[in-house]
């Protein structure tokens, strides 16, 4: 009979600390305003920014079979519905994981995403932080919000309900991860901007998204016609003829493995073509004269002086399983030197 007694006792308290909460929850909804998701999860996240990102968690989820059985469980379900801090934070210099593991429990999101290596992520440090001086958990999660936003972070809603810590670049990144006008704007800046400083931040941008797998198809082939320069060469010899492709680049493209297949043209007539790739190599490397062999060429066979050449390469890469291909032409050369 008792225990019956403390379980209804605790199952009203508990629905008085609903309704009060969700009370509580909607009053400072309405007084901070809404904050809009970003347009991606944090499993995109992850493939985005390619590098080591912590997750930290707040209060798993209410569990009706133990709150049935336990009637502390069930009280401490009514606190937190009720805005209480089960878990406060003092620090006179407050970490960004403290931070974070603070910030999934006031606001009872299922998780937050760090990005970088453990060590930065422990280390980093916001000053002075007491969450005793907010009432609510709401409130101190607000608070928490605050301190990041003054020191330039965002804290940043995803698809998934998880949160995101993010610097300035990385939120730039991940705005610009689903939107083609933010990417244009990007492309633009890198193209027309004078500071270098201006054109490596949009440039590492772009890049980053092209590996991901995340960057516009007509963004990419805007980069490859502009920066992506293809040099058809003929080679000192002995007098027999001899060509080499190569590239010159003037983007950081990433390292995605792309192959090449090449068409070579004489005197406008397909001269030979393998109808297949000849070269497969991570794109920022290929045909790079200091560190790749050509894209492909040729010594020998029947030439003469005055012929014209020209080569065409497709180019075709696959990004998380997505296939892109484009074509590319060199200028025309035409021999000389021939000994025949």
């Amino acid at each position: 009979m008792r225990r019956n007694t403390i379980f209804w006792t605790a199952a009203a308290v508990t629905l008085t600390a609903l309704l009060f909460g969700l009370f509580l929850y909607f009053r400072s909804f309405l007084r901070t305003g809404t904050r809009t998701p970003v347009n991606v999860s944090s499993t995109e996240v992850r493939a985005i920014f390619e590098r080591n990102a912590l997750e930290f968690h707040g209060a798993a989820r209410l569990s009706l079979g133990q709150a049935i059985k336990d009637p502390a469980y069930l009280m401490m379900r009514g606190r937190l519905l009720l805005g209480v801090k089960l878990k406060p934070l003092v620090s006179t210099n407050v970490a960004l994981s403290e931070l974070a593991v603070a910030f999934a429990f006031y606001s009872a999101c299922s998780g937050v995403i760090v990005l970088g290596e453990p060590d930065a992520v422990f280390l980093r440090t916001f000053g002075k932080f007491d969450s005793g001086h907010w009432h609510t958990r709401w409130r101190a999660a607000a608070a928490i919000r605050q301190l990041l936003g003054d020191a330039g972070w965002r804290v940043e809603q995803l698809t998934d309900g998880k949160f995101a810590f993010l610097t300035p670049g990385d939120y730039e990144l991940l705005l610009a991860a689903k939107s083609a006008a933010l990417q244009e704007g990007l492309l633009q800046k890198f193209n027309e901007a004078k500071d270098p400083s201006n054109r490596v931040s949009s440039a590492q941008i772009l890049s980053c998204l092209w590996r991901a797998g995340f960057l516009y198809d007509q963004i990419k082939e805007q980069l490859v016609e502009k920066h992506y320069r293809l040099v058809l060469r003929q080679l000192p010899s002995n007098g027999s003829p001899s060509w080499e492709v190569r590239t010159e680049q003037s983007f950081p493209f990433p390292d995605v493995l792309t192959e090449f297949t090449p068409t070579l043209y004489r005197n406008n007539q397909i001269k030979w073509s393998p109808g297949r790739p000849q070269f497969g190599c991570a794109m920022n490397v290929a045909g790079n004269k200091a560190t790749s062999a050509p894209i492909t060429s040729m010594s020998g066979d029947e030439f003469k002086n005055g012929d014209v050449l020209q080569c065409k390469i497709e180019l075709a890469q696959k990004v998380e399983g997505r296939l892109w291909q484009t074509t590319l032409w060199t200028d025309k050369i035409t021999l000389q030197g021939l000994i025949h």
